[in-house]
């Protein structure tokens, strides 16, 4: 997440312009604000956050015009017989492959998404977790054509969307988030609270040794949560840390400075054709590209079929999908 906040602020020193922090952007929309007022500055930014993500191909997977006006070339002019008469016809011609640009702003991508589902889990925001679902099909399916997650995905939004009724829609959207502290945005996934209960149940049921019956098992499970919230303050009062998953060392702001230093001297968002990147040579500048939504359309059809017939379970013409590129010869439901 550090990685992506980076690289998204070096998005932008390249977008504006500049060349240091201290230096003064040099794109035209943040010209001439002494004489403006708040609401035609605040304006005016919206516009320029706008023109940003247009810039880059942010919130565009689904287009064929997805591509940053970077990966575009010169225009030029031809030739073209038009209804009996010969007109010049502008077209526009692709530059060199930059293959640290593409994975660059591929990770780019992925950051905002990740950034984006953190913020809905946080908030509670039931208007944007069909949206996040939606936009996730993309990302799962560029990692394999048989993601249970993309499956999953679909699951949710047809049963939100069309299966269910508007007091279960509501229900389940609901359910989808809870808040453990009772704080404003400090809301989790229930799935992540029930991820935390099952770890609890298992060290509780590693702990009976060999004196594992079926009524040992079952009374120690019940009292799991309390058993560890009792834990939990007697770490507290003692003044003990808890283990985490996460950096124990947080990153020091002479870190981080050298981090925005060495990705200016960089500059992975200035296209220059020719670039390469290491283990990464097929990378693509979106996780999916065009070509690919075909492929994508056809696979979610058949998910839709499968699970609008009651099938919860992969078929047997679905189990012959591999990768993505068997899904061309892959029968429809």
């Amino acid at each position: 997440m550090l990685v992506g906040e980076a690289l998204i602020k070096e998005q932008f020193m390249e977008y504006l312009k500049m060349k240091e922090n201290e230096s003064k952007p040099e794109i035209d929309l943040l010209t001439c604000t002494e004489e403006k007022t708040d609401d035609e500055i605040k304006e005016q930014l919206f516009g320029l956050i706008g023109d940003f993500i247009e810039h880059y191909g942010y919130c565009k997977v689904d287009t064929e015009h997805c591509k940053p006006r970077d990966l575009l070339g010169d225009q030029y002019y031809k030739l073209c017989n038009l209804d009996s008469e010969i007109v010049l016809v502008p077209f526009t011609t692709e530059k060199e492959d930059d293959v640290l640009f593409n994975y660059s702003l591929q990770l780019c991508h992925w950051y905002l998404h990740l950034l984006e589902m953190n913020d809905t889990a946080k908030e509670g925001d039931l208007n944007r977790v069909i949206l996040n679902c939606q936009y996730s099909l993309p990302f799962f399916f560029s990692h394999s054509a048989l993601s249970k997650y993309m499956v999953e995905n679909i699951d949710y939004i047809l049963k939100c969307q069309h299966f269910l009724s508007p007091l279960q829609r509501i229900r389940v959207l609901e359910g989808s988030f809870t808040n453990c502290r009772g704080e404003i945005g400090k809301n989790v996934e229930s799935d992540l609270v029930q991820e935390h209960s099952v770890c609890h149940q298992k060290q509780l049921i590693k702990s009976l040794g060999a004196n594992k019956t079926e009524q040992s098992i079952s009374r120690v499970t019940r009292s799991a949560d309390a058993i560890n919230e009792i834990c939990t303050n007697f770490d507290n009062s003692i003044l003990l840390k808890p283990k985490s998953g996460r950096h124990a060392k947080v990153v020091t702001e002479a870190d981080q400075t050298r981090m925005y230093k060495e990705l200016r001297k960089l500059r992975p968002f200035h296209h220059t054709p020719g670039r390469a990147c290491d283990g990464f040579n097929k990378i693509g500048h979106v996780p999916l590209k065009c070509n690919d939504f075909p492929k994508l359309n056809l696979r979610i059809d058949q998910v839709v079929k499968r699970l609008t017939r009651g099938f919860t379970i992969e078929l047997e013409d679905e189990d012959d999908v591999e990768d993505n590129d068997n899904l061309e010869n892959l029968p429809a439901i």
